[in-house]
């Protein structure tokens, strides 16, 4: 009994995360494939929660801050899906890796780049429409490209458990292997949200 009490305190004194990243990232996939519930994993993807759908949602428009899930332009296997949501800054997609600029009147922007011409860039800093900012090239004082994923670390301690994180890989699973067709058919109502 008091093996068990140990136990479950030391799993209590560890994050979602933590437990997640000291598990094979195949046996996560493998998991999810055989365990995981794509149904289940829509309503946590879409859940004001986790946020999710706020930078991957396709509906109405694709959001821009994070890749279309349902479209992909290299082939991505399970284990790519795991690690993306465990570790997102691992391996930052070059479309997706976000611009710090400085302005002359001391601004801080933090965003994906959308366009440059000879003489502005627009940058997205965040998901909606509004948030494409105009900066006048003259105006930037400074750039660095971010090292960091915009998607933030950490972000599946939003979940309560090991089988929401299963059934939210069941979902990417579903949305790469499915596309607009999967989204489609498991994309949650409002009223279930």
């Amino acid at each position: 009994v008091l093996f068990v009490c140990h136990a479950n305190a030391l799993a209590q004194s560890t994050s979602l995360e933590q437990r997640l990243l000291a598990e094979p990232v195949e046996d996560l996939a493998s998991d999810a494939r055989e365990m995981g519930d794509a149904k289940r994993g829509a309503l946590l993807f879409h859940s004001p929660g986790l946020g999710c759908a706020k930078c991957h949602d396709r509906q109405p428009t694709p959001a821009g801050l994070g890749p279309d899930l349902t479209q992909w332009r290299q082939s991505v296997d399970d284990g790519h899906l795991v690690e993306s949501v465990l570790q997102p800054s691992r391996k930052i997609e070059p479309l997706y890796r976000s611009l710090l600029i400085v302005t002359g009147d001391g601004r801080t922007l933090t965003g994906i780049p959308q366009q440059r011409d000879g003489q502005t860039l627009r940058l997205r800093t965040g998901p909606r429409d509004t948030d494409i900012v105009s900066i006048a090239l003259d105006d930037i004082e400074g750039e660095k490209t971010a090292e960091v994923s915009v998607m933030p670390a950490g972000q599946v301690n939003a979940l309560r458990r090991r089988q929401e994180f299963l059934d939210l890989i069941a979902y990417l699973i579903a949305l790469r292997d499915g596309g607009a067709e999967a989204e489609a058919r498991l994309r949650p109502s409002e009223e279930s949200l």
